[in-house]
């Protein structure tokens, strides 16, 4: 797996863990985070967890693609 593949990666947790939110037992209970529900809080750190997730696609897809297309002889963007 490449570092370029990592990256791709990287999203798939925070929307997993999303996803998965009504299904968790320690989540989805009478349960009180920093005096929040935790129904509350867990997708709102997961949300905050999920913008440095794009970030580093983005990042990622910058670097590695353009120093894919040099290595080849393209031209980069």
């Amino acid at each position: 797996m490449s570092k370029r593949d990592l990256f791709l990666v990287a999203p798939v947790i925070p929307c997993v863990a999303l996803v998965l939110t009504p299904w968790l037992p320690f989540v989805n209970g009478p349960h009180l985070w920093l005096g929040l529900p935790s129904m509350l809080v867990w997708p709102m750190v997961w949300l905050l967890l999920l913008t440095p997730a794009l970030a580093a696609i983005e990042w990622g897809r910058t670097r590695y693609v353009v120093d894919d297309r040099e290595l080849e002889g393209g031209e980069a963007q």
